[in-house]
């Protein structure tokens, strides 16, 4: 019994310093990296630099309109999730990338939840390690860009979903959280659909057979 507790304790444990220590790796490779590797991250480096132009300036309509009509098919989740930071500490590299980092720790963090719920405590510690350890997740939250904010909405609607299933009593929380992961989740990437329209499909299935079952 403490072999089993101690097991318990250690996964998780490991899990999370081996998140923490991949962002503060991605972090000192940020600081010593403080420009757009790629084409990709210079265009969305270009995209929220000029939206905190258009703010500091207090063209809000104009921003406004460029986010939301102007985006050129590409979902604006990453420039809205970065802006209020960068406007508080002005445009930096490493800030715009440490918004895609945070959306990696909290969508490890909501794996975890939803793997805890229909599993147990050593079953989300391993959930994180796969997905935190794998090299395209990896690669992916340590730029900026749209990838990070489809993570953390992927892992926010499952976790939300299973809390629902699990636990059939309608909470507004529960609802509001599922609400903004499908919200942030189709303004971050289009392909969010191709993951969310089936799950959501299912959860219908699910709640309707339940019903059918409490009915009978």
């Amino acid at each position: 019994m403490e072999q089993s507790r101690s097991e318990r304790s250690f996964w998780p444990f490991f899990a999370a310093v081996t998140v923490v220590v991949i962002i503060l790796a991605a972090v000192r490779w940020s600081l010593a990296h403080p420009y757009g590797v790629h084409w990709d991250e210079a265009e969305y480096f270009n995209n929220v630099w000029i939206d905190l132009q258009r703010l500091y300036r207090g063209d809000i309509l104009k921003l406004g309109g460029r986010i939301l009509l102007q985006s050129y098919g590409m979902p604006p989740a990453y420039r809205l999730l970065a802006l209020p930071f960068l406007a508080l500490s002005g445009f930096h590299v490493t800030m715009a990338r440490l918004v895609s980092l945070s959306g990696f720790g909290l969508s490890s963090w909501f794996i975890y939840l939803a793997t805890r719920r229909v599993g147990s405590q050593v079953a989300g510690a391993f959930a994180v390690l796969i997905f935190s350890l794998s090299p395209e997740v990896v690669s992916a939250s340590m730029f900026f860009g749209t990838d990070p904010p489809l993570y953390l909405a992927t892992s926010a609607m499952l976790y939300y979903l299973l809390v629902h299933w699990s636990d059939p009593s309608e909470r507004p929380g529960t609802w509001i959280g599922l609400g903004v992961a499908i919200g942030l989740g189709f303004w971050a990437k289009a392909s969010f659909a191709a993951i969310a329209l089936p799950v959501l499909a299912f959860g219908l299935v699910v709640d309707y057979r339940r019903e059918r079952t409490i009915q009978s």
